[in-house]
């Protein structure tokens, strides 16, 4: 097998059509070259989680940043039309619901996304953890870039030092990780690297899933009306400190496995009270209108873990569009575990959603096993944009990541042989591309 360095998959083109927007966004990645957690790791998961809480969480312009990775956008018109759907998680009807028009200039997965998410790492290594290939040590993400990986995904949460945030989930942080400002040190390591950035943004003090979207603590007690301009602010200044910094993510999601809503009371429970779908349409489109004002050529992605339940994730997006939320790319959690074991199942949904909504990308977010066959799935998929999976520099109950690394102790992380599959994954996406 030829194995295929990332320099290989740089330069190619990413075009999206931005829904409602009427903006069609083209994004080229230049490759650039580059020279301890405690025992309960296992509860941490962002997918369904054997914790306390039951809780799963499952994150016309030019714009050059530093790092190589220029976006540059160009005007395209935009329509949309009615589909007979009824809605699952909303109020069910008779009257014509929105879909995407039909369209030829549909998103188009260049450069395919070959991701991970390591938003554990920065913790990994603080606790006296360091990666190694071939009984050498190397810098994780030049590991990552060598076998094909090319975009990295982080979470954010909001105030990670509350008392009920993040820091002391599971188990007692030495720091606050995943705030902002560890955030924003680990995007000058991902850009240094010359990879793409993906962004998910909580919108919550610790971990959220379609059970638990708790409010910031900060936020707690405010209505509509002032969630609505919180969100804008806290979204704008979030990005406006990656902007100072030339860190620029070129993927934001807003929110995480928002199925039944997120800021909870006000936007969240909408299985049992549609009547809160206003006021989640209301809270996503302060969100983006936040992310394209300060940079319009950066891919919006709204994120589900219903990727087994085809009718659901359909009438979630007639929801939210009916609601004038314009975003770019809906993304699922894929976990065997609790998504059941049959890819087919998956594929059947993405194939629909790719046929009734050709304006919007798809997206696996968050994933574990099944590397290859997902993947030679969403490189040949009209609409994939690309896959990330889940916390490869550790094991839990979501699955095993790429690394034999130590829990508990310092010491050194191996790589598995399954991060040479990613090598052939970015060998699948390139022939795909020629």
């Amino acid at each position: 097998m030829v194995v295929l360095k990332a320099p290989y998959i740089s330069g190619i083109l990413l075009a999206l059509l931005l829904t409602g927007c009427g903006e069609k966004i083209a994004m080229v990645i230049d490759a650039a070259d580059t020279g301890g957690i405690p025992n309960t790791v296992d509860s941490a998961t962002d997918s369904h989680s054997d914790s306390d809480s039951g809780a799963r969480d499952t994150e016309t312009q030019t714009d050059t940043h530093t790092t190589g990775i220029d976006i540059s956008t160009e005007t395209v018109s935009d329509t949309g039309e009615d589909s007979d759907t009824g809605s699952e998680t909303g109020t069910s009807s008779d009257t014509d619901t929105p879909s995407d028009s039909e369209s030829d200039t549909a998103p188009h997965p260049f450069p395919y996304m070959i991701g991970a998410d390591i938003s554990f790492a920065d913790e990994q290594e603080d606790f006296g953890i360091f990666f190694t290939e071939n009984g050498e040590p190397i810098d994780l993400l030049t590991q990552l870039k060598s076998h094909g990986i090319n975009f990295i995904r982080l979470r954010l949460f909001k105030d990670s030092d509350d008392p009920e945030g993040y820091q002391y989930a599971d188990y007692v942080r030495a720091e606050p990780y995943c705030d902002l400002s560890h955030t924003l040190a680990m995007a000058k390591r991902i850009k240094a690297a010359g990879m793409g950035f993906f962004l998910s943004i909580r919108y919550a003090d610790t971990w959220t899933d379609p059970e638990n979207q708790p409010m910031p603590a900060e936020w707690v007690g405010m209505d509509m009306d002032e969630l609505e301009v919180e969100v804008y602010n806290y979204t704008s200044g979030v990005l406006g400190a990656f902007e100072a910094d030339n860190t620029m993510p070129e993927i934001v999601q807003i929110g995480n496995e928002i199925t039944n809503g997120m800021l909870d009371p006000v936007g969240f429970d909408l299985r049992e009270n549609p009547e809160k779908w206003d006021n989640l349409g209301r809270l996503l489109k302060s969100a983006i209108r936040a992310v394209n004002d300060i940079d319009p050529g950066i891919v919006t992605v709204l994120h589900l873990d219903v990727i087994d339940q085809l009718e659901q994730a359909a009438s979630w997006m007639q929801e939210v569009l009916s609601r004038d939320v314009q975003f770019d790319a809906l993304a699922f959690s894929a976990y065997n575990k609790w998504h059941g074991p049959l890819l087919s199942t998956w594929e059947t949904t993405l194939l629909a959603l790719a046929e009734q909504f050709p304006n919007h990308g798809l997206l696996i977010a968050q994933y574990a096993g099944n590397h290859l066959a997902l993947n030679d799935f969403m490189i040949n998929t009209l609409h994939g944009m690309g896959t990330f999976a889940w916390e490869v520099t550790t094991d839990g109950d979501w699955g095993d990541g790429l690394y034999d690394a130590p829990i508990g102790t310092a010491g050194a992380a191996t790589p598995r042989e399954t991060l040479l599959l990613f090598d052939e994954i970015a060998e699948m996406a390139a022939a795909q591309q020629q």
